[in-house]
């Protein structure tokens, strides 16, 4: 209490009692707890319960799974409140099993907030191998794994880039709203998608503007899913392909945008300022070059855990990569040639879009 503060009123409730050892437990049983998501996920039991509560019987015949085991995954799915667990009045009754609010809205196959894809980014064995030995990333300072994610053609990014694309949807929308003032009077609309993985971000560009051009680099691997996304969004014959390695490709020019989504963690400071004095070099007047990622814009890591632990996890899987700070990323924008200009956060995600501008670049156009 302040010093100049009167005690008035009833008094303070008494600080809370010391933690559980249940809350460490449920910290240590993350990965068993990601393993229950992921067969939900994988088995379809969110869709199969999306028009009506079931037992477990029935959602076992629904899936084509064991009736006994159906049971148990419904039960921890239940006690990790993905769904409600019904138990009837009558003593011999069969529980039901129905969606909760929350895996309506984002498990069940086709919503239009559906995430389940991330299972594919955040659970896959490439990942979970990758944090097995986190103690030794730590006294080493990067990933100790022997199975590169920067040689080329790895199979996680492509597993990346389709376990996104929920989430990369919403990401476009938002960037498309943010750009429209700007990119709507443009004579041109050039862009550039680094490591595009599906592409979503920059095709919705082009769906919405027909003048818009997109050239896609990524890994050949990669671009093979780009190109569903370009034929999806009937935009193919306004997308170009740039295969291979983002350091070391030509990347053409000049663009009036450059997207670089969900890159620049994987990588040191250093890294980062090769790659972005590069691609600074290939705006045209007016140009901006945009980051997406996620980002810590707090000093406290309970305000913005999730951009801790995708730094954790950054450690563990890669070379030199961690989630920037809003004032890392300044200075590492500065360095690459370029200009912060402005930060906006995405509703309800810890990611976070910053615009840039060639350093050289006055006219704001």
């Amino acid at each position: 209490m302040p010093a100049h503060a009167q005690a008035t009123g009833p008094t303070p409730p008494a600080p809370p009692g010391p933690a559980t050892a249940e809350e460490i437990m449920n910290l240590l049983t993350g990965v068993e707890r990601a393993g229950i998501l992921r067969a939900g996920i994988e088995l379809r039991v969110f869709d199969a319960l999306a028009d009506a509560p079931l037992t477990a019987a029935a959602a076992a015949a629904a899936i084509g799974s064991d009736a006994r085991a159906t049971e148990v995954l419904l039960e921890a799915l239940a006690a990790l409140a993905l769904l409600e667990a019904r138990v009837p009045d009558e003593p011999g009754g069969r529980t039901r099993y129905a969606l909760t609010d929350t895996s309506r809205r984002f498990l069940v196959t086709g919503a239009s907030r559906y995430i389940g894809g991330l299972a594919k980014v955040y659970t896959c064995d490439y990942v979970l191998d990758s944090v097995k030995d986190l103690a030794g990333a730590v006294r080493h300072g990067r990933t100790l794994l022997e199975d590169d994610a920067e040689k080329p053609g790895h199979p996680y990014w492509r597993e990346f880039a389709e376990g996104i694309t929920a989430t990369s949807r919403a990401t476009s929308r938002h960037v498309c709203a943010l750009l429209e003032e700007w990119a709507g009077p443009r004579p041109t609309l050039d862009v550039l998608d680094v490591a595009c993985g599906n592409g979503i971000q920059s095709l919705t560009l082009a769906r919405r503007f027909p003048r818009a051009r997109v050239h896609a680099l990524d890994w050949p691997n990669v671009l093979e899913v780009t190109r569903r996304t370009a034929e999806e969004f009937g935009v193919a014959d306004r997308v170009a392909y740039l295969p291979g390695d983002m350091f070391e490709v030509a990347p053409g020019g000049p663009y009036d945008l450059v997207l670089v989504s969900h890159v620049l963690h994987f990588f040191d400071v250093p890294t980062s300022v090769r790659l972005l004095s590069r691609l600074a070099a290939t705006l045209r007047p007016g140009g901006r070059l945009l980051v997406n990622d996620f980002l810590v814009v707090s000093r406290d890591p309970l305000a913005d855990p999730a951009s801790r632990v995708f730094s954790a996890q950054m450690l563990a899987i890669s070379k030199g990569g961690h989630t920037y700070s809003l004032e890392e990323l300044r200075a590492t924008l500065t360095a690459s040639g370029l200009a912060f200009e402005s930060l906006h956060s995405l509703p309800g995600m810890p990611v976070h879009t910053v615009l840039a501008r060639a350093a050289a670049d006055g006219s704001g156009r």
